[in-house]
């Protein structure tokens, strides 16, 4: 699913950047939605949530690599986003040199190298935003089937996930092998919180990769404001290929 580094690079990289609405779940586009689906900010459903992520993907010679990552995120009142995304190490412990806020109200992503104390802000326009995680107003189109592929979605029993209730949904996608005839089949489950529009859990499980996110803490009080805001000992740049209104971002 997405590392911020690579998310923030595309981000710079298109004529018109689209803002990223952060949260749990890294079941990028697995039900058809894509990266791009629309929605709006949500406010008013503040939280903190910490999330694990594991991924496995079979070689070539029959041995299987895993990554393992964790993922800190938070959203306040207003809907500003903050996400942290970090390799976990073999001892167990994670390092985060990254981090992303998403500002609606001030149409900004900051992007923050928390090693080099730098800020990269970018001024995005006024225009519906458009989310690439599950924190958005569901007014999603359904998923589409590609040629030669059958798609089929079912209700899953709800289940507690970080001592919340939470709504599933399975997509199985089915489609042939043209090289031999076989048929290849892909799930995709996803839990989510109605009120918070975020995905607790999510699992693939196809020919090409197995991964599952799951949310394991989730707090839901309002978390600390300087969160969203960046470090008065930060540089703030501008980002390359954007005109930049005023050296930092608003802060609300």
């Amino acid at each position: 699913m997405r590392y911020l580094l690579a998310l923030s690079l595309v981000a710079l990289t298109l004529p018109v950047a689209a803002a990223a609405q952060g949260g749990p779940g890294h079941f990028r586009g697995g039900f058809g939605f894509g990266p791009g689906f629309h929605g709006q900010p949500v406010t008013g459903e503040p939280y903190s949530a910490v999330e694990k992520i594991t991924s496995t993907e079979p070689l070539t010679d029959g041995t299987k690599l895993t990554h393992v990552r964790q993922e800190q995120s938070w959203r306040d009142a207003q809907g500003r986003i903050r996400t942290e995304v970090g390799e976990v190490g073999a001892n167990g412990q994670v390092a985060f040199h990254h981090a992303e806020i998403f500002d609606p109200s001030a149409r900004t992503m900051t992007i923050l190298d928390l090693d080099k104390k730098t800020a990269m802000v970018m001024h995005l326009p006024e225009r519906r935003f458009e989310g690439h995680r599950q924190d958005v107003a569901d007014d999603q189109p359904g998923p589409r089937a590609f040629h030669g592929e059958q798609v089929k979605m079912e209700d899953l029993p709800a289940k507690t996930v970080a001592g919340v209730s939470a709504t599933g949904k399975r997509m199985t996608r089915t489609h042939t092998d043209a090289s031999n005839g076989r048929a290849l089949v892909s799930t995709f489950d996803r839990y989510e919180v109605p009120d918070l529009k975020i995905t607790l859990y999510s699992a693939v499980n196809s020919p090409r990769e197995t991964s599952v996110s799951e949310v394991t803490s989730l707090n839901r009080n309002e978390p600390d404001a300087t969160l969203f805001q960046v470090p008065s000992d930060f540089t703030v740049k501008d980002a390359p290929g954007h005109r930049m209104h005023g050296s930092r971002p608003r802060q609300q």
